[in-house]
């Protein structure tokens, strides 16, 4: 009579993908005997050959077509080919003459500012003078 406790351990290990071979070799470095891992994997040879014998013709879970591959995804409409836009070309000069113009007043501004800011300046100065 085989040791239950083996038979479930290798039908375990068989069924997490290991070898039979490394699964008794993991009973015997564990301390089993080894009379006894031999009976169980012997017994779990014989039913996972009956396992196999029994078992009736599976269906393919993947129907296979008939079709080509990549006929599969062809488009049954024709597609019209789309026209390739070119850039387009500026043909006034308008938008380029308003940026200088707000870059020009932009500037005026600026000049403005620190005509007043120095002529301040120098006010206070005076003043200053003046004053001590």
């Amino acid at each position: 009579m085989t040791n239950k406790e083996i038979v479930e351990g290798l039908k375990a290990a068989v069924s997490r993908g290991e070898s039979l071979k490394q699964a008794m070799m993991s009973f015997l470095n564990a301390g089993y005997n080894r009379k006894e891992i031999q009976e169980a994997a012997r017994e779990v040879q014989s039913l996972s050959i009956q396992k196999v014998q029994s078992k009736p013709e599976q269906k393919p879970l993947i129907k296979k077509s008939k079709k080509p591959f990549l006929s599969r995804f062809k488009s049954k409409k024709k597609l019209k080919p789309v026209p390739i836009r070119k850039p387009i070309q500026k043909v006034s000069q308008y938008e380029q003459k308003l940026t200088n113009q707000k870059k020009s007043l932009l500037r005026s501004k600026w000049f403005v500012i620190i005509l007043v800011t120095l002529l301040l300046i120098s006010i206070a100065g005076l003043v200053a003078i003046l004053l001590f």
